[in-house]
């Protein structure tokens, strides 16, 4: 069994990310829809790092065919890349989220709509793991 858990990633990299004070939900489609697959990780990994990887896979397996698709997924990996980096220096001063973060994953947000599967897909696992864990993130 896993120990120190701090959060299961659902549905694989397009699902979202939940962390301990949702471990009560329920495996439903009213709930917390799957489709079966499941990561479970412990305290030692950090999860904004682990949504930073997945937004690289995202924008990689990308075909960059439609622009929204192309732009959207460069956009939000220039975001977290950039957090990534800025925050290792002043994370000392700065112990609350990001606001160009937030900026970025609202306009993403408002934008979800008109994009592809794809680039859609990528959003809720950033928006999860940085609303959860980015308080504990080590970037």
């Amino acid at each position: 069994g896993a120990r120190n858990t701090q959060a299961v990633q659902v549905s694989g990299p397009s699902g979202m990310c939940i962390d301990a004070t949702e471990f009560n939900r329920r495996i439903a489609f009213e709930d917390l829809p799957t489709a079966g697959a499941f990561t479970v990780f412990d305290a030692s990994r950090d999860m904004f790092e682990v949504a930073r990887n997945y937004a690289h896979f995202f924008a990689h397996e990308s075909c960059g065919f439609c622009t929204p698709c192309r732009v959207g997924t460069s956009m939000l990996v220039a975001a977290m890349d950039n957090r990534s980096e800025g925050a290792r220096a002043s994370r000392a001063a700065q112990q609350g989220r990001n606001p160009q973060m937030s900026r970025n994953l609202a306009m993403h947000g408002r934008l979800l709509p008109h994009f592809p599967k794809l680039a859609s897909s990528l959003r809720p696992i950033c928006v999860s793991c940085v609303n959860h864990f980015w308080r504990h993130s080590r970037c």
